[in-house]
């Protein structure tokens, strides 16, 4: 055992200082296995991971492998606690999420220091637009906008927001692209043209790409064409929408103080986009049976552990209806279907 000890210590000792540019960084051999690893999870802010953990073995002088010993863990807890004093706690548990992926890279408990607190959003499973609600700010927005080329611009703009949950950056930047995909299916080849909303948002830890199927007739008919609009435009579309739910929505509701007043959340900023988030959040969770990894890969999270967080887990009812085979019926991921599809046409919604 102490010859062990001994040889890791040697070991230990060889390592060097650490590089000070973060290319060089990437070149060590535990970084670089590190960084493929992540990167064959699919994690897409592998690179501002590796950055962070590049910053954390600068900062207090150690090799990424000294981290992983009783003398690094002691360094770390010293600096986590330095941080703790100069920034937000949001802000040092981004950085604590990243260096646990290191010890779970490692296959080592991380230490007690860079514990999380989970975060738990109080109204998210709350404010989302159910298909009368989704019916009735369409017919809102038809009565209230006189020129047909403003409501075509609002239509389009919340149809993208429903069939991708994503945030109100990707209506300025989002390009669209014709993909024809193949599938062997019982010996024939099915060809399937699709469209491809390649969008840049906020991650997590850095702005990232995602690619979002949008249903073909969707995309043909209600938003090519009038997608990506300028800030202006965008502008124009937050007041409008404001407008809109102050028309649909009771002023005493959650929806009403999320969309339209901010309230319910910290920023006390109204939420008039963001809240079509949550709406394709709830509606495709709802239509998958909860499937959790489908809808953060479809939809854009990062880390699927969020929607858990956010709007908590599948119902016990909803699991004995799936084990039991209850013939449930699923709501189809549509933003109109049925009868408010058919009452949508009567008035020319769409």
């Amino acid at each position: 055992q102490e010859e062990k000890e001994k040889a890791k210590m040697e070991r230990l000792a060889k390592l060097g200082a650490v590089p000070e540019s973060f290319e060089d960084f990437m070149k060590l051999e535990e970084v670089k296995k590190f960084y493929d690893w992540l990167r064959a999870r699919h994690v897409r802010s592998a690179t501002a991971i590796c950055r962070s953990l590049h910053k954390i073995c600068l900062d207090i002088n150690i090799h990424p492998l000294q981290l992983l010993e009783q003398e690094g863990k002691e360094k770390l807890a010293s600096y986590i606690a330095d941080l703790l004093e100069e920034y937000s706690e949001s802000s040092v548990n981004t950085i604590k999420g990243h260096i646990r992926l290191w010890y779970k890279f490692n296959e080592m408990q991380p230490p007690p220091t860079l514990a999380l607190k989970r975060y738990k959003s109080k109204v998210a499973h709350l404010v989302w637009f159910d298909i009368e609600e989704r019916f009735k700010i369409l017919k809102a927005a038809k009565e209230m906008l006189k020129k047909p080329e403003e409501y075509d611009l609002v239509r389009a703009a919340l149809m993208f927001l429903f069939y991708t949950g994503s945030r109100a950056e990707a209506l300025t930047n989002v390009r669209f692209e014709e993909r024809t995909y193949k599938y062997e299916v019982r010996g024939e080849t099915i060809e399937v043209k699709a469209i491809i909303a390649v969008t840049q948002e906020k991650g997590r830890h850095e702005k990232t790409q995602w690619e979002k199927p949008i249903p073909y007739e969707i995309y043909v008919k209600y938003i090519k064409g009038r997608l990506p609009i300028a800030e202006k435009e965008l502008k124009w579309l937050r007041k409008t929408l404001k407008e809109i739910y102050k028309k649909v929505l009771p002023k005493e509701s959650i929806k009403y103080k999320f969309a339209v007043e901010g309230t319910g959340v910290k920023t006390k900023i109204p939420h008039e986009i963001h809240i079509w988030r949550h709406t394709a959040a709830i509606e495709f969770l709802n239509s998958t049976d909860w499937n959790v990894g489908l809808v953060s890969e479809i939809l854009g999270w990062e880390n699927p552990e969020i929607l858990y967080q956010v709007y908590g887990r599948m119902s016990i009812e909803k699991k004995v209806a799936i084990i039991y085979k209850v013939p449930i019926e699923k709501p189809p991921f549509e933003f109109f279907y049925g009868e408010w599809e058919k009452k949508a046409k009567e008035l020319a919604l769409i």
